[in-house]
């Protein structure tokens, strides 16, 4: 059984397959190949479930994920900062077969814990701030009921303004994650993967005398590099 993970694919909402082409490629790609797909959050630019407009039953990432599992695949979902309000009409329209905040899996002898990494990022402090902010009722409750245009233009100008400087940035947030990480190993956890800092970034550490590893994904490309587990054991693999 193979599994595959990704993360920040920051993909535009749209009926138009489109701004969808690379990912679509890459779910034809692995269909054979991998039989869990683990996405790790920022999978769109940004969410929003509004009743008021239907981004969903035509969206092609959707379709692409479920013809995905309708060959006996899994799939699992983890919020991101940009798509943390993901629900019904994602998995309806989706199939996915799990939407939460963090996972844990096991393989082999292995625990890992699955997160999108930005609550690791706490030196981060305008990034947490926006991070409660948003997150809280008040605020979704507000972006809701905003007439669609006026919703739609909120979002583009927020999420432009949390996310212009992380290519830059990535290496300092990278180190942030992989530094307040180590806080899950006393847990019982002997690997941990995240996302969000759009940086690739692995490291092995040893504490009281057992193997710990930590993965920071890069930002989703096709054709590219992805990390896939096997038997216990996690690699880099090239696809595409």
């Amino acid at each position: 059984m193979i599994s595959l993970f990704i993360a920040d694919l920051h993909l535009k909402i749209s009926e138009s397959p489109s701004p969808y082409q690379n990912f679509i490629r890459f779910m034809h790609h692995i269909k054979d190949r991998c039989d869990n797909l683990y996405i790790l959050g920022d999978f769109f630019s940004y969410w929003y479930e509004h009743t008021g407009v239907d981004f969903y039953s035509k969206n092609p990432a959707l379709k692409a994920i479920k013809n995905f599992k309708e060959k006996g695949n899994k799939v699992y979902f983890l919020y991101g900062n940009r798509d943390f309000t993901v629900g019904k009409f994602f998995k309806k329209y989706s199939q996915v077969d799990y939407i939460g905040e963090n996972l844990t899996i096991q393989s082999e002898n292995k625990k890992i814990y699955l997160t999108h990494g930005d609550k690791f990022a706490k030196e981060d402090i305008r990034y947490q701030i926006w991070r409660r902010f948003i997150r809280l009722p008040v605020s979704s409750f507000i972006f809701k009921n905003l007439p669609v245009g006026h919703a739609i233009s909120l979002a583009d100008f927020f999420y432009k303004k949390v996310g212009k400087n992380k290519q830059i940035l990535g290496k300092i947030v990278a180190d942030m994650i992989m530094n307040n990480a180590v806080s899950y190993f006393p847990k019982g956890y002997d690997v941990i993967i995240a996302g969000h800092a759009h940086f690739k970034l692995t490291k092995k550490f040893n504490i009281n005398g057992k193997n710990k590893q930590i993965f920071i994904l890069p930002e989703f490309k096709f054709p590219g590099e992805f990390l896939t587990l096997e038997a216990g054991q996690l690699k880099y693999i090239k696809l595409g």
